[in-house]
């Protein structure tokens, strides 16, 4: 049988070498780190979409994280201010519509509060 999916795992370099922090502050960091190259790698690797390439180590673990992060949080954002346009297209109020997303916002806690509650 064959499968689209593979699993490898490698030890890079000797742990005695170079230590977490300094591993996470000289090579991670950086646009010319050894973080970085591997990230372009990853993307020519995927450019014709049949391989998905991710790296997890304790070192990059952050930079991972807050890279999705910003992604998410950039999409967010643009949602809220289309929302906030149309809302204003709509009832030609700032007021209005700033009022409207104060309460799409803050109707999020109660939502998710009442989820784990029920």
């Amino acid at each position: 049988r064959q499968t689209s999916f593979a699993r490898t795992t490698f030890v890079a370099g000797d742990p005695g070498d170079v230590t977490d922090t300094e591993f996470e502050e000289e090579y991670v960091p950086p646009r010319k780190g050894w973080y970085r190259q591997e990230q372009l790698l990853e993307n020519e690797i995927e450019k014709d979409g049949t391989l998905r390439v991710m790296l997890f180590s304790a070192a990059t673990v952050f930079s991972q994280f807050f890279s999705i992060f910003i992604r998410d949080m950039l999409l967010s954002t643009g949602s809220l201010v289309l929302v906030w346009l149309y809302i204003f297209w709509t009832l030609e109020s700032a007021f209005l519509a700033s009022c409207a997303m104060f309460e799409i916002v803050f109707s999020l806690p109660v939502a998710c509060s009442l989820w784990t509650v029920i």
